[in-house]
């Protein structure tokens, strides 16, 4: 876990003003504008694993109160939002009685209820474990981060493993995919052993994989499904990088004839006239008898 702070950083979209002059607020239209610029800021970290963003918005003095406004206008309960794949935001507001909140530490402005409850509302959301999201009115309770004070029930973690093993399966079908197009392409491509191992353990595991969850008579459970889902995929993964397939990616059949083409013309070019000069002296003899006298 990576943690940062960034001091001086606003929003790229300034937030608009109630008519009555109460607070600010940004409604659900303008919430996909804030995301990326602020991402620009931010460290990066080189990893192969899913990274989760959880940023906390301290609002200005200018812009204090700040709030969250869902599609039909009604404030988020704990003032967050949620984007997929990348995370989730949650905005905090100093107590209005606070006028000068440069005063205050940093702890201080984020040792408060509400903003830790907002961030385990963000994680529960983002991993998809809300209940919110099983009402028949989304559209309108996409924003509405509601408050689970019980642990994680059983089908909620069942419901966390098969949407691991969805996504894991559908790397590893998507891997091998491409790497059937690959070979479709390259033209005489050599298969070492050791990447023809991978590409048969993949397909051994994913099959165990659909056997593990029930799809057959072995169904062994979904965390030994979501296993060999992983071991699939990785095994897919490590026959489509292989050094000995990516070296063949660079060369193409039109880039060997750019590379051979200088190399043996010049060489060739002495032969075909010497086989056209003796074809010509064949044609020469053959047409005066065998008659012709040599120059």
């Amino acid at each position: 876990m990576n943690s940062q702070v960034l001091y001086g950083i606003d929003f790229p979209v300034l937030p608009e003003r109630d008519p009555r002059g109460d607070y600010f607020y940004y409604d659900s239209k303008r919430l996909p504008y804030l995301i990326n610029p602020i991402e620009s800021f931010m460290g990066s970290y080189v990893t192969t694993l899913p990274v989760v963003h959880l940023l906390v918005y301290l609002t200005p003095d200018v812009h204090r109160p700040l709030y969250i406004l869902d599609p039909a206008g009604v404030g988020s309960l704990y003032n967050s939002f949620v984007v997929a794949g990348w995370g989730g935001v949650t905005v905090v507001n100093t107590a209005v009685e606070v006028e000068d909140t440069s005063k205050m530490s940093l702890s201080d402005k984020l040792n408060s209820t509400e903003s830790q409850l907002a961030l385990i509302a963000l994680l529960r959301q983002y991993f998809g474990i809300d209940g919110s999201t099983t009402t028949a009115n989304l559209g309108q309770d996409w924003l509405r981060l509601k408050r689970r004070q019980a642990a994680l029930c059983p089908w909620q973690l069942q419901t966390l493993a098969l949407h691991t093993w969805v996504d894991s399966t559908l790397d590893a079908l998507v891997t091998v995919g491409s790497l059937l197009r690959l070979l479709e392409r390259i033209s005489n491509i050599v298969i070492d052993d050791h990447v023809a191992d991978s590409i048969a353990e993949g397909v051994a595991q994913l099959s165990a994989s659909v056997e593990a969850s029930g799809g057959g008579e072995r169904g062994g459970g979904l965390a030994e499904a979501v296993a060999s889902s992983c071991r699939a995929a990785g095994a897919f993964e490590a026959a489509f990088f292989d050094h000995s397939l990516l070296s063949l990616l660079y060369f193409p059949d039109d880039q060997k004839y750019a590379i051979y083409t200088p190399l043996f013309l010049p060489l060739s070019l002495p032969v075909f006239i010497s086989v056209r000069q003796i074809l010509s002296y064949y044609c020469r003899s053959y047409a005066s008898g065998g008659k012709v006298e040599k120059e």
